[in-house]
């Protein structure tokens, strides 16, 4: 979702699908990076502290009991109700889950150690697309939440972006439908995104690089199904097991 170098070509004040993940780093900044322009204070008005638990990240991985599908970068748990589709395709690898009703989007990026991305890609995505807009950023309770809209193709959708900084990780979740604008309409999705485990790993990486997303190889207890009423082979449930017939 924000992965890379800027957003071009739009209509003012619309942003179209995939180009939220093409804000990158600033040319050769890497997770080392120590440079004082990365460390960007949050200016945005809105409280930066969450109240609320999750995502996680793979050292801090709760001990809840939940079976979690691996897709690499995203440990995403088991939620009655809600679907998944893996995006490997495009400039930008995305998990998004649905409830059929909302979705949610979610891509992880590479941060700096001891350094958080939400304050400096929030301003930029707002100088791109609401620099006028008050009322884009808002605060929510994961801390401030972006209202921009996104152009599908078909028009402009109102979206709600979060971004959760984690230790040298950041998630951004893209809520679209009903949820984009009120969030009690798919607790579904909210669990999932607050029960999500974010898996860094060791290897250097460039700033804001996505993490890899990976296909789950299928070892141990299959839970991930293709719903038959489902044609596209990428939307895969991560709810509880269907009876059989």
């Amino acid at each position: 979702m924000l992965g890379g170098r800027g957003i071009h070509g739009r209509r003012r004040g619309v942003t179209r699908v995939g180009e939220l993940g093409r804000i990158r780093a600033r040319h050769g900044d890497t997770e080392a990076s120590t440079e004082p322009d990365l460390d960007v204070p949050n200016t945005l008005n809105v409280p930066n502290t969450p109240d609320v638990a999750g995502p996680y990240d793979v050292a801090a991985r709760p001990d809840d009991g939940r079976q979690r599908a691996d897709f690499g970068a995203l440990l995403i748990p088991r939620v009655a109700g809600t679907w998944i589709r893996l995006s490997l395709d495009g400039p930008v690898q995305a998990l998004v889950a649905t409830d059929g009703s909302s979705a949610l989007e979610l891509s992880a990026l590479a941060a700096p150690r001891g350094q958080q991305l939400w304050a400096a890609i929030c301003a930029d995505l707002l100088a791109a697309t609401a620099p006028d807009d008050p009322d884009a950023c808002r605060p929510g309770p994961r801390g401030p939440e972006l209202h921009l809209p996104i152009d599908v193709g078909s028009g402009p959708v109102p979206t709600r972006i979060v971004g959760i900084d984690g230790p040298r990780w950041f998630l951004c979740a893209v809520f679209t439908g009903p949820a984009a604008t009120d969030p009690a309409t798919a607790p579904a999705l909210d669990e999932l995104l607050a029960a999500t485990v974010v898996v860094r790993g060791d290897a250097p990486m460039p700033v804001r690089e996505p993490i890899p997303l990976t296909t789950p190889d299928g070892r141990g207890e299959r839970i991930i199904e293709v719903p038959a009423q489902r044609a596209a082979p990428e939307i895969m449930t991560l709810g509880l097991p269907r009876p059989r017939a």
